[in-house]
């Protein structure tokens, strides 16, 4: 649908309608539409809606086909000027039941369904004009008629009307006066509630009974529809009555009655949750809170605190820590014990983690965890103790004994699992041993205790640490039965993200990883999972440049992000990462000063964000990471080595992320031409390391390292001067290369393919896949790197200079 604005209409086109609609010449049709322009300043509607006035008070007459007027007549008459007093003119002209539709219409909204009408109507006692039940139907179909027929009024084609225009719907409500409206607005929503509650034990009693009479599979389909549109209208009819009980709300005295609203706006609150309506959320939220009593603490304890938690909760959803965190504070200071202050507290560790305070959330979390009596206290031995109690109580237990495994049900112990489980987030990558302890003993819990919805974060992470050998696959397929016997949708974008971020490209391509962590984006933003949204959205992201989907498609996908994390103010290291990863890609496309330097439009001082990465360890990987590459394909050795001298242990640090499967490519061939250069022997042996490491991941099944094992091959046979093998190697690699999964891997086979036989003076061939590397990095969107093999081609020394022409 295509919206068109119109503007206010100068007095040409004023002089235009009238001629039209009135049939007569320009000339003639001047004074008439200058006096029309003058009173409604060219607004469109105000144009139309005067004229009809002007006809219907007879000041405009039709006498024999001919339409007559008297200007000073209509002058003298105070015809009124604003477009509010024609159409207050209009409607108190209409019939009074008609007026009363109007105005009660109006007090509902812009839009209403013909049910709530029907039900206000019958309920406003009006006098004499009240209606019986009788002709109910039949006067609300008339005064519909009688609203559309003048305009006011128009259907949605979907059992619903809504006003025409806005300045109508604002004139119809001024037909109650401002110090009746709130007496209006009570009326409406007392009926509506009432009849809400009649409907609802309607439904109830009829779904308690529906089941028994169908017979086959379609009638029950058809019910689970009847029952679904009745819920999203009862829905709808929440919403309606809260909104119409809150603008009320100052002339309920009844505290029963008060008490009643707050619980009322705590159920639309929840309502909205549940569409992923957040704003409106804390709407009916703060609504709750200021029909609280002066000394609600004490007078309204339990409504009071489950006002502020979920207020807390939706707030950190959507951001607002400003309103979040003068929740939890009400919350904590009036909480009479750590099992009703428990909430606030997971929100709070929830809202630090996720703005990257690591610290002060595992010092809060290490807080409730004493006051919940199971005080956490670790060490290397600690870990290595607790890891080897987990294997050996796995060794007898299979998805299908997990599964048979009662729930847990002490409460104090199922909410220090939910604090270890949340603090699993922020250890990883910052306290590995933490992370490994955490995951052990949620895990260790639920096999002698029962399971738990932390079990399922807790059963991931045993395989994001390969802790269980050769079971990874088996404890992703028990975290996704639990997810679904708890029915924990809330977690299911966390659960996407671990499987498919950390674990499942073991086994497969991490092409077919990035549709599940795009769900996962999607699932999170629907449901307010913001933070799991993020860290999908930073692994689709980063995913998709090692998966060597084309650059412009990437670009455009984490420009896209980008500007979502701006919408959700992410500030941490998930925008701070998809910023390096942007850049890499636009040094990649030749939108850089210098390619192989990790600055420009996202990155744009180098030093700054090195420095912003110190003591961070996350974004000091990922860092590294795309520096260790760059450096690498456009043959900045040195540079290469000077990164890798002061990496981190990425494996340790980022356990189960695939950039440590691409770090240690490049370290292990950055290694081997700094060996072969430099002689050190130092190099050589981290090389060795390197390639130790592949073979392990291939030896294990994993599909994205076998063509990085075969290069890594041929450069150490390169190396160690074992000439006619790397010659067969090289060969055998670029023979298969349509094998290779990666597009810029098969571009770099065919680059260090030809690097080898120019080496040795092969220069035909050198040639022949040179050209195979610049098709493909110009099909990968690589230009500066095209250029680059171009350079190589060429035996041009000058790399700025190549890519420069």
């Amino acid at each position: 649908m295509t919206q068109i604005y119109l503007g206010h209409l100068q007095k040409t086109h004023v002089i235009d309608i009238v001629a039209d609609m009135l049939r007569i010449s320009h000339k003639k049709a001047e004074p008439l539409a200058k006096f029309v322009h003058k009173h409604t300043d060219g607004h469109a509607l105000f144009v139309c809606r005067l004229l009809e006035y002007l006809r219907e008070k007879k000041f405009l007459k039709l006498n024999h086909s001919q339409w007559e007027w008297d200007l000073g007549r209509i002058e003298a008459a105070g015809v009124p000027n604003t477009l509010d007093g024609v159409l207050a003119d209009e409607m108190i002209r209409m019939p009074e039941t008609a007026q009363d539709f109007l105005k009660t219409a109006a007090a509902i909204g812009l839009f209403f369904d013909d049910f709530t009408i029907d039900l206000i109507l019958s309920s406003l006692e009006q006098d004499s004009r009240a209606w019986s039940e009788s002709k109910r139907e039949n006067a609300l179909q008339e005064t519909l008629q009688c609203s559309m027929e003048r305009g006011f009024i128009q259907s949605t084609g979907d059992g619903s009307h809504q006003f025409n225009h806005d300045r109508m719907w604002q004139a119809s409500y001024n037909l109650t006066p401002e110090k009746e409206r709130e007496v209006l607005h009570l009326q409406i929503g007392r009926r509506l509630l009432r009849t809400l509650r009649q409907r609802g034990e309607t439904y109830q009693s009829k779904n308690k009974n529906g089941g028994k009479n169908s017979d086959s599979s379609g009638k029950r389909s058809a019910m689970r529809r009847k029952r679904k549109s009745d819920a999203e209208f009862r829905t709808r009819q929440l919403f309606v009555t809260v909104d119409q009980l809150n603008r009320g709300r100052e002339l309920i005295v009844d505290p029963n009655e008060r008490e009643d609203l707050i619980s009322l706006n705590i159920d639309a609150a929840n309502a909205a949750i549940r569409s992923s309506a957040f704003h409106p959320a804390i709407r009916y939220l703060k609504s709750g809170i200021t029909i609280l009593p002066e000394n609600n603490w004490m007078t309204q304890y339990k409504l009071s605190l489950k006002l502020f938690c979920t207020l807390a909760n939706v707030a950190s959803s959507i951001g607002n820590y400003d309103i979040m965190n003068e929740c939890v504070d009400q919350v904590l200071q009036n909480g009479e014990n750590i099992i009703d202050k428990f909430e606030a507290y997971h929100t709070l560790i929830k809202s630090l983690t996720f703005r990257k305070h690591p610290d002060e959330a595992i010092g809060t979390a290490l807080s409730v965890l004493d006051q919940l009596g199971y005080s956490l206290k670790w060490s290397k031995a600690d870990v290595r103790l607790v890891t080897f109690q987990i294997r050996r109580l796995m060794k007898n237990q299979t998805k299908e004994s997990i599964m048979a495994l009662p729930d847990m049900t002490d409460e104090w112990r199922l909410k220090a699992m939910c604090v270890m489980a949340e603090m699993l987030g922020t250890t990883y990558g910052s306290r590995p041993d933490l992370f490994t302890l955490l995951c052990c003993k949620i895990s260790r819990w639920s096999i002698k205790y029962g399971v738990s919805k932390s079990s399922i974060q807790a059963f991931t992470g045993m395989a994001q640490l390969n802790i269980i050998p050769n079971r990874d696959d088996e404890m992703c397929q028990t975290s996704l039965a639990l997810l679904e016997r708890f029915d924990a949708k809330g977690l299911e974008p966390l659960l996407l993200m671990l499987i498919y971020g950390y674990i499942q490209h073991r086994t497969t391509l991490i092409h077919d990883c990035l549709e599940p962590l795009s769900k996962g984006f999607t699932l999170g933003t629907q449901i307010g999972m913001i933070e799991h949204a993020g860290y999908n959205c930073s692994l689709l992201c980063s995913y998709a440049f090692f998966s060597g989907e084309r650059l412009d498609r990437v670009e455009s996908k984490m420009y896209k992000f980008l500007l979502w994390m701006d919408e959700y103010k992410f500030s941490g290291n998930t925008r701070k990462s998809n910023l390096i990863f942007s850049q890499a890609v636009q040094c990649l496309q030749g939108k850089a000063r210098t390619p192989f330097t990790l600055e420009g439009t996202f990155v744009i001082d180098l030093n700054e964000m090195i420095d912003k990465a110190k003591g961070n360890n996350l974004l000091k990987c990922t860092l590294d990471t795309c520096r260790l590459e760059l450096y690498y394909l456009f043959h900045q050795y040195k540079e290469a080595g000077t990164v890798l001298e002061n990496a981190l242990d990425i494996i340790k640090l980022r356990p189960g992320h695939f950039s440590a499967i691409r770090f240690t490519f490049y370290e292990c061939l950055a290694s081997i031409q700094l060996a072969k250069t430099s002689k050190n022997k130092a190099w050589a042996t981290r090389a060795s390391n390197a390639k130790s490491k592949f073979f392990k991941w291939a030896k294990l099944g994993n599909v994205n390292c076998d063509h990085m094992v075969s290069l890594i091959e041929a450069e150490t046979a390169a190396m160690e001067g074992a000439i006619d093998k790397a010659a067969t190697m090289y060969n055998d690699i670029t023979i298969d290369s349509k094998d290779i999964p990666y597009l810029q891997d098969r571009a770099l086979a065919y680059e260090r393919a030809g690097l080898f036989f120019k080496e040795i003076k092969s220069d035909v061939i050198a040639k022949q896949h040179f050209n195979k590397a610049q098709q493909y990095y110009a099909d990968w969107g690589a230009k500066a790197k095209k250029i680059h093999a171009l350079q190589q081609a060429c035996y041009n020394a000058d790399i700025t200079q190549a890519i420069a022409v």
